[in-house]
């Protein structure tokens, strides 16, 4: 008796199960068959089985391909591949900064002077709660909103930490004299004592914990025609997991940022 298949949140699928009793040699046309049997509402389900079915398969190239990474049934999958992925865009947007754009483009530029202009004027609390607000908005309402919709698979939560880093790559190249973490000609470690490389990390992992619970899904980016998603995935302990680790990284390096424009 063969096994139930799992979809891609876990669930156990009884569709699946009956494909699974049939030889190979039976499937496709009895998948054919169905299509033309089952009633209008059945068809998605099975479109949704097949297409399980080939996420599936593409797994065992995970080390291989981004976006099966990205979208990897394990959380720790997706964190990793989310990290490695926003770091070579960092290090990138970096690189290209310091060698061809001029000195001083970016300054002042970032998300959280925007927001806060003459930081280094305020209190520590008040610098805390501003820097907390500014990263609390970021982490916990614009990716959980860019989470509800995908492209296939590609969820738009990764695209809130990999904008970040490549923003803030540009603005490293581009304050190398004034930044005491971008000093150092790209690629450098240097870049990883800087809050607000962590900051990113924090945005990339909370993308990694929400990459798999959209509701709407279109065929591709500039198609601007989705599809609702009947069943979306539930957060897991693994995803709420990373949320947590998330939220501690960002008040860290919040508390380590106010701390280090308050002593300047």
């Amino acid at each position: 008796m063969g096994e139930a298949n799992v979809d891609r949140c876990g669930r156990s699928s009884q569709i699946g199960l009956q494909l699974e009793r049939r030889e190979p040699h039976e499937r496709l046309g009895g998948e054919i068959r169905s299509l033309a049997t089952c009633p209008e509402g059945s068809r998605r389900v099975v479109h949704e089985v097949e297409l399980d079915a080939g996420e599936r398969s593409g797994h065992s190239l995970t080390m291989f391909h981004p976006v099966d990474a990205l979208t990897h049934p394990s959380a720790v999958r997706r964190e990793v591949a989310s990290l490695a992925i926003g770091w070579l865009l960092l290090f990138a947007s970096w690189s290209v900064a310091f060698f061809v754009l001029p000195e001083g483009l970016l300054r002042g530029q970032t998300g959280a002077s925007l927001a806060a202009p003459g930081m280094s004027d305020r209190s520590f609390w008040l610098l805390l709660g501003q820097i907390l607000l500014w990263n609390g908005v970021v982490a916990f309402v614009l990716t959980p909103l860019a989470a509800r919709i995908a492209v296939r698979r590609f969820s738009f939560a990764y695209l809130v930490g990999f904008g970040n880093a490549v923003l803030f790559g540009l603005y490293l190249g581009t304050n190398s004299m004034q930044h005491q973490y971008a000093s150092a000609p790209p690629p450098s470690l240097s870049a990883f004592l800087a809050p607000g490389a962590w900051e990113i990390a924090a945005y990339l992992t909370v993308g990694a914990a929400l990459a798999r619970i959209y509701r709407i899904r279109q065929p591709s980016l500039w198609s601007f025609r989705g599809e609702r998603v009947d069943s979306p995935c539930r957060l897991r302990a693994a995803d709420w997991t990373l949320l947590g680790v998330a939220a501690v990284l960002l008040v860290t390096m919040a508390w380590l940022e106010a701390g280090r424009i308050v002593a300047r």
